[in-house]
């Protein structure tokens, strides 16, 4: 038998990595990262209490004035606090409750059947849909024992958006920064592309929840908490990780830049 010689093997990302660049990865790091956190870490009190009173201005609109306020609850000691929207509480009354589990019911259904099953976005709409299906059970029976206000969700979701901001702060650095090869314009682009995604969705999912809770009831609020919480922005943070990682394999596959894989 003939054997054919390639001209050129590529071998399996395996066995190969890339050269240590530690002065790049480190300039990186020290001149974007750093006062990225710092700057967070000093102004998300102004941050949160401009962000309160815009979503409060919004609400205002649909929500009477006077039901309305923000109030700011203590968060890091010696930084400062989170302001948040304080608004009413609207309790799901029995029949919604139970046309809500029929309905989650039938897409839960829909979401295991056919081809469906075993999907990511089938997957996904499954957890959301089994959240609120205990939910339903939950305030069909036991509303009058449900321990949150919708005051309490709206400082409890700011508190958890400042955790965001900052943890990702820290890891869109770490893991941009520490990717050799991906150039500063590149490394610069996707740290702020993260931050800046992050600090509009935050924001416009904090206005969109406190909207629905007033207008739909607390019932959407487990839901909204454990489905389409931290769960969800670390979905986004992966897909705007998975884009940097293809630019910089695709850059460093072509030509001359080859040389930058290390081989063992």
């Amino acid at each position: 038998m003939q054997r054919v010689q390639k001209a050129q093997i590529y071998y399996p990302r395996t066995y190969r990595r890339f050269k240590e660049d530690y002065k790049n990865q480190w300039l990186f790091i020290l001149l974007c990262v750093v006062p990225s956190l710092i700057l967070l870490l000093a102004f998300y009190p102004q941050m949160t209490e401009l962000l309160s009173r815009a979503v409060s201005y919004c609400l205002s609109e649909v929500i009477p004035a006077p039901l309305l306020g923000v109030q700011t609850s203590e968060y890091i000691p010696l930084l400062g606090g989170v302001s948040f929207v304080e608004l009413p509480s609207v309790a799901p009354t029995f029949p919604f409750c139970v046309a809500n589990l029929l309905v989650t019911c039938g897409m839960l259904w829909f979401c295991f059947s056919a081809k469906r099953k075993g999907k990511p976005l089938a997957i996904f709409f499954s957890i959301m849909l089994l959240i609120h299906l205990i939910a339903c059970i939950y305030f069909s029976f036991a509303a009058d024992y449900f321990p949150y206000s919708a005051s309490a969700y709206s400082e409890l979701y700011m508190k958890q958006q400042v955790g965001i901001w900052l943890s990702f702060t820290v890891i869109a650095g770490f893991v941009t920064g520490f990717m050799n090869n991906g150039t500063i314009p590149a490394r610069c682009l996707t740290f702020f592309g993260i931050m800046l995604y992050s600090l509009i969705f935050g924001s416009v999912r904090y206005l969109t929840f406190l909207y629905i809770i007033y207008a739909a009831s607390s019932l959407y609020m487990p839901v909204m908490f454990f489905s389409l919480g931290p769960f969800f922005d670390f979905l986004y943070l992966v897909f705007f990780y998975g884009v940097f990682i293809k630019y910089v394999v695709h850059r460093v596959n072509t030509g001359e830049r080859r040389s930058v894989w290390k081989w063992f």
